[in-house]
Order: C-alpha cells, then sequence, then structure tokens
C-alpha cells in the first residue's frame, strides 16, 4: 500500500512535470504492477533514460538499497544501462556503497569490462581499494577478467598492488598463469610494483632508516640509473 501511494505521488509530478513522462510511468506501471521495485530500478529495467532523468530531478534517493543491497548504480551497471549508471553518477550518490557480497559499483564495471564506467567512477573519486566479502579488490577482478587496459588505469589511479583477498593473493598472484591478456597485466603489475617499492626504498635511504630486504630493488635501481 505505501508503495502505491508513493507510485501515485510520483505519476501526479510526473504529470505536472510532462503528460509524456506520465505517459511513460504508466507503462512502467503496467510492466511492474506488484510496485515493489524502485521507481529508479523500473526506470533501470524499462532502459529509459529520460525517466531516470527526471526522477533524479524529483530528487529521488539514488543510495536506495534493495534487499540484496543493489542501489539503482549497481543494476544499472550490471545491466550495461550506461547512459542511466552516467546519470546517476552524475547525481552524485554514495559511490563506495556495497551490496550483501561486498561489491561496490566499481567491482561491478570492472567484471563487466566497461571501461567507460570505470573512469567516470575514478574520476568521481570512487574507493578503488574496497573489498568484497571475499577479499576481492576492482584490480583483482581486472586481473582475473584479463582486462588490461582496466587493470593499467585502476593501478595509475592509485590501486593498491598489495591488497591480499581471503586466499591470500594479490592481484599479481592471480594474474600468474592466466593466459596472454593476464601475463600482460602481470608484467605491468610487477614493473609498477618495483617503482613503486624503489620510491619507498629512495625515501628510507635518505631518511637513512633501513636498506632493502629485497636484493631485486638494487639491482632495478641499477637499470633505473644505467
Amino acid at each position: 500500500m505505501r508503495n502505491l501511494i508513493k507510485s501515485n505521488r510520483l505519476l501526479m509530478i510526473l504529470s505536472i512535470s510532462s503528460s509524456l513522462y506520465a505517459q511513460e510511468y504508466l507503462e512502467l506501471l503496467k510492466l511492474f504492477p506488484w510496485s515493489q521495485f524502485h521507481p529508479l530500478v523500473m526506470a533501470i529495467y524499462s532502459e529509459s533514460p529520460k525517466i531516470t532523468r527526471l526522477l533524479l530531478a524529483c530528487r529521488l534517493n539514488p543510495n536506495f538499497q534493495d534487499r540484496y543491497g543493489n542501489t539503482p548504480l549497481h543494476r544499472a551497471i550490471h545491466h550495461k544501462q550506461d547512459e542511466i549508471a552516467e546519470l546517476l553518477i552524475n547525481a552524485h550518490p554514495d559511490l563506495n556503497i556495497q551490496d550483501v557480497t561486498g561489491k561496490a559499483p566499481l567491482h561491478w564495471a570492472v567484471r563487466k569490462g566497461n571501461i567507460k564506467i570505470v573512469r567516470l567512477l575514478i574520476k568521481s573519486q570512487v574507493n578503488l581499494d574496497l573489498q568484497e566479502t571475499n577479499g576481492w579488490t576492482a584490480l583483482h577482478w581486472a586481473t582475473h577478467k584479463g582486462h588490461v587496459e582496466i587493470a593499467k588505469l585502476l593501478v595509475s589511479a592509485g590501486a593498491n598492488l598489495n591488497i591480499k583477498n581471503k586466499d591470500n593473493n594479490t592481484a599479481i598472484d592471480l594474474a600468474r598463469g592466466r593466459g596472454i591478456p593476464s601475463k600482460e597485466i602481470e608484467t605491468f603489475l610487477i614493473k609498477k610494483y618495483k617503482i613503486k617499492e624503489f620510491q619507498t626504498f629512495l625515501m628510507h635511504q635518505e631518511a637513512g632508516l633501513r636498506k632493502p630486504k629485497d636484493k631485486s630493488l638494487l639491482e632495478f635501481k641499477n637499470k633505473k640509473a644505467d
């Protein structure tokens, strides 16, 4: 009953705003007569950026979570509705909300190989190192799926290379032995890891704190000098 009241109230707003939008929303109600979905989710399922734009203009909450913890942005990315996902991102929701398995919108964008949405999320300063309940980060997924450009994008944006999942694997560990795309990722990640370790070593050396435990850093230093 409460959902029906909300739907009728929203329909009134839409009617005042535009008879075209009101008609479209009526069509949505016909598709989902039980009205158990949040209107933004209904707009995603109907693949309607126009309705999404109007609903956001009506200040509907983009941080709504269903019983599985999914926000409308989770749904839009999962269902490959890029235009709607972009509208939702631009509405400035909490981009770090995680579902019951710990997945944030970034995890889904990486899993789907959607570099456009990944870029938008990074630009919006999303947390790159959020871990799922199994300990996986977005970078773990990029290496596991063999998404080379996304992996490079995440690392360049500052993703942590040292985070381990519950199986004690880093993203580099997952990249090993998984074929050509992952081999390219592995090479790239190792190089970035060495650079970061080398930079840390230089800072510590200048401060007189310690010498590197890893002899390969000295080799890396000599190669850099050459």
